[in-house]
This record gives C-alpha cells, sequence and structure tokens, in this order.
C-alpha cells in the first residue's frame, strides 16, 4: 500500500519531463523538429513509454500549451513597486521583456503554436485558452484602472485589453525590438487610457 502514492509521483514525474523534452524541442526546431521519437529520446524513455502518456501527437502539443499557460501564470519579471493598475499594467510591459530576454523559449513556443493554430482547430483552441488567460488578466486590470480613476471614466475594459495584448504581441513578433523602442511604445500605450 505504501508503494502506490511512489508509483503515482514517478508517473506524473515522468510525464512532466516528457512535457518538458517536447517544450524544449518545439522552442528549438519548431513543429518541424517535434517528432515523438525524438521527444522520447531526449526524455531518455522509449517510444512506448510516451505513448503510454501520450497516445497521440495532439495530446502532447496539448500539454504543451498547458505548460506554456501554466509557466506564463507563474514566471514573471521581478515585481514592480506600487499597487493599483498602472503598476499592474506596467508589470505587463515588464513581463512581456523578460520573457523575450530571459525566457525566450516561452516566446518561441507560443510563437509556434500561433502559426499552427492559423491552420488547425485543435490548436485554435488551445492557444485561445491561453490568450484568454492573458486577456482576461490585463482586462481586470483595465477595469481596476477605471474603477481607481487612473484611466479614463470612458474607458471600456475589454476593448482596451484586447489593444494591449495585441500590442504587446505585436512588439514580440517584431522579436529585436529594441528596448527603448519598446519602452515608448508601452508609456504611448499606457497613455492613451489616461
Amino acid at each position: 500500500m505504501l508503494f502506490m502514492p511512489r508509483v503515482r509521483l514517478l508517473a506524473k514525474d515522468r510525464r512532466v519531463l516528457i512535457v518538458d523534452a517536447a517544450f524544449a524541442l518545439l522552442a528549438a526546431s519548431g513543429f518541424e523538429g517535434l517528432r515523438t521519437r525524438d521527444v522520447a529520446l531526449a526524455a531518455k524513455i522509449n517510444s512506448a513509454t510516451l505513448h503510454h502518456y501520450f497516445p497521440t501527437k495532439e495530446d502532447l502539443v496539448a500539454a504543451i500549451a498547458e505548460r506554456l499557460a501554466e509557466r506564463f501564470t507563474t514566471e514573471h519579471a521581478p515585481p514592480l513597486r506600487g499597487k493599483g493598475a498602472r503598476t499592474a499594467l506596467r508589470q505587463q510591459f515588464a513581463d512581456v521583456t523578460y520573457y523575450c530576454e530571459h525566457q525566450p523559449e516561452l516566446i518561441a513556443v507560443y510563437r509556434e503554436l500561433a502559426v499552427r493554430a492559423l491552420r488547425d482547430q485543435p490548436t485554435r483552441v488551445l492557444v485561445g485558452r491561453v490568450d484568454e488567460r492573458w486577456r482576461d488578466s490585463v482586462e481586470a486590470i483595465m477595469r481596476l484602472g477605471k474603477n481607481e480613476g487612473i484611466f479614463r471614466s470612458d474607458l471600456e475594459p475589454a476593448a482596451a485589453a484586447n489593444l494591449v495584448v495585441a500590442a504587446l504581441w505585436g512588439a514580440v513578433a517584431f522579436r529585436r525590438i529594441a528596448p527603448t523602442t519598446f519602452k515608448r511604445m508601452c508609456d504611448e500605450l499606457e497613455s492613451g487610457f489616461r
């Protein structure tokens, strides 16, 4: 009886190991380089074990998308000082800079999933969930700023959130946008809400 929890923990660890290996391969080589045999090799398991945890490549892609969402939720730039909507919005800007500079694999995987989503319905749903979490968190910031009186009283939080997410994702798509240019873009974006 004491052996069962250990087996479950090892199974969970193995699943995480597989997803992390697939995540790294997708970041480095794109979908063209995401072959299950390479994932198994990177995870130091055999293909049968991989298929035990992820019967299809779509199951593995879904796990990668969930891991991406989890990392975006838990990994951030160092927290900015201050409270309220202005600080929270600036934290979003800082997080994008942090991902580009220190966690480029997150951006690479997001980009790969977003491109695949254009032609693959199941991936579109997965990316939609990641986008929705991000958009919802920015919408909450916009609503807070409106309630605090630091953003315009006629601000539409949902539309403003879509604008912020689109602008930040667009900046990431430029890849090598200069830090000063990015900062000026964020300042302009923020000033439009006042």
